[in-house]
């Protein structure tokens, strides 16, 4: 979803929307242990929750507010002896946010042991859809010693487009960092001086959205994202940018509200296991909740006490799964949004297609999976919802169901699996990874996971006799095919194997690649 020329600095300009869709919350009952699968496919009530621990680098993000009225800093660790100001909260637009907690830092600001407070070595930055920037928003660094800062990430800008959401853009940030693209750079980095190490234009009415890495060849660094008029500065903002800030206690009275601020890891790790004696039994895991949310170690007080909904950060799951009794099974494994679409409901982006509604995107990202002994696959779950059921969406809608592929040919035995994903910006959640166990006619072999492919149009070897009736990348030369399975989607091929997935919205069907992860729809 590469909109836009590259322009240096990992930030993503998005488009002129709504902000980011906030998590749903769900009971959960503590069932430990191995999970029974059931007889059905599982609501979103009887969906487990992983017990998960941060871990990896710090994620330094940069949430709140979205929406920017004033210029200066949206997210610090170590805030100017000259700032002036104290609450960021635009009273003029938002008369009700003046009794939000003043902009000081609260937490610890020993983040690493070996550097000043509010440095670090290393971090996982998130800039989530800031918009109505009149300016640029950018990324800059204080270093204590003089230092190269290298940089793994990706900027894309855009501006809103045909059936395209903001999801699109923002998922090209997630995704370029989740497959290492671009290559690392690095920006060399003065003693005790700020440096900007990019900028994005969030002028005309786009959003910015970024996920990237920073590490330092030595010393420590502060990190700052800042509002600015300018593409460029040379110093730290001693204001603090203003808009319409959530602080904590926003949503639903809990300590949850926009994330601003150091929290305690990019990456969340879990198990999960699960029993079949039969086919036709599932079971599922919440991704995404607010139980999960990895805690901040140091925050601006008007903003979130957790990263809610754990927004730009990496899931790990491992797990196993059990088949016991007569029966060979085959387990499916999916992702599947749990969301309500209620009737006549008309999303805040989308395009209206030929059926009159307007497809609204729940969850768009990438993904990589190991399913017992098979070959890793990765892929791009896109699940929206382009009808208005008025039911349940997970019981009612394909298009909110994305197959990542099966475990094959398990009796009496279990098989483990690896799934892996990063939670990108402008989606809802939860979402449920669903395994579902079916009748299997592969006993004794072990057969490769295939990663989900949509509904396709013609592919582009669909005249050669040779090319095999099926999606598959066996004997394929690395490019983009259509389906033949499913009109409306299409797949890319590297070393034979299934890079990613792509979709049309329907009744559109694919007739190529646009661009890099860009499908053509006719």
């Amino acid at each position: 979803m590469h909109l836009a020329a590259r322009l240096g600095l990992p930030l993503v300009a998005l488009f002129p929307l709504a902000c980011s869709a906030s998590p749903e919350e769900t009971a959960d009952a503590d069932l430990g242990g191995v999970s029974q699968a059931q007889t059905a496919l599982p609501t979103q009530g009887e969906l487990r929750s992983i017990a998960v621990a941060p871990s990896g680098a710090r994620l330094f993000a940069s949430n709140n507010p979205e929406t920017i009225t004033g210029y200066g800093i949206l997210a610090a660790t170590v805030l100017p002896g000259s700032l002036s100001g104290g609450s960021r909260a635009d009273t003029a637009t938002f008369g009700g946010l003046a009794a939000a907690p003043k902009a000081t830092m609260v937490g610890s600001a020993s983040l690493d042991a070996s550097c000043p407070a509010g440095y670090v070595r290393s971090a996982e930055v998130y800039v989530a859809h800031i918009m109505k920037v009149p300016g640029y928003v950018a990324l800059g660094v204080v270093s204590d010693t003089a230092t190269t800062i290298e940089i793994t990430g990706s900027v894309d800008a855009g501006a809103w487009a045909q059936l395209r959401s903001p999801s699109f853009v923002s998922a090209a940030a997630a995704r370029d960092h989740f497959f290492g693209s671009p290559a690392p750079r690095s920006v060399s980095v003065p003693a005790k001086q700020y440096v900007q190490l990019g900028a994005a234009n969030g002028g005309g009415g786009v959003y910015v959205d970024g996920r990237l890495s920073l590490r330092s060849t030595s010393g420590c660094f502060a990190p700052y994202v800042v509002a600015q008029r300018q593409a460029t500065a040379s110093s730290v903002p001693t204001t603090l940018a203003q808009g319409n800030v959530a602080w904590p206690g926003w949503y639903k009275g809990g300590g949850a509200g926009r994330s601003s601020g150091m929290y305690a890891g990019d990456h969340v790790r879990g198990q999960v296991q699960g029993a079949f004696t039969k086919a036709g039994q599932s079971f599922g895991y919440r991704i995404g909740t607010t139980e999960q949310s990895v805690p901040a170690v140091l925050r601006l007080a008007d903003s979130s006490a957790v990263d809610f909904g754990n927004y730009g950060v990496m899931y790990e799951l491992t797990g196993k799964v059990d088949v016991s009794g007569a029966d060979c099974l085959d387990i499916d494994v999916e992702l599947v949004s749990y969301v309500d679409v209620k009737p006549q409901e008309r999303p805040t982006w989308g395009v209206v297609n030929a059926l009159g509604y307007v497809p609204k995107i729940y969850w768009n990202g990438p993904y990589r999976a190991k399913l017992g002994d098979a070959a890793p696959v990765s892929g791009d779950a896109v699940l929206y919802a382009d009808k208005n059921p008025g039911m349940p969406a997970d019981q009612a809608v394909p298009t909110l169901r994305h197959r990542i592929g099966s475990l094959t040919g398990i009796k009496g035995g279990s098989k483990p699996f690896e799934v892996a994903l990063p939670v990108p910006g402008m989606i809802t959640v939860p979402l449920g990874l669903v395994l579902t166990s079916k009748v299997s006619k592969t006993c004794g072999s072990s057969q490769q996971a295939v990663a989900p492919v949509p509904d396709a149009g013609p592919r582009p070897d669909e005249a050669d006799a040779k090319a095999p009736p099926t999606d598959t990348c066996s004997g394929k030369a690395d490019g983009f095919y259509c389906s033949i399975l499913a009109p409306y989607s299409g797949y890319y091929c590297v070393a034979q194997h299934v890079e990613y997935g792509l979709q049309c919205f329907q009744p559109q069907k694919c007739v190529g690649l646009k661009a890099p992860y860009e499908i053509a729809c006719r």
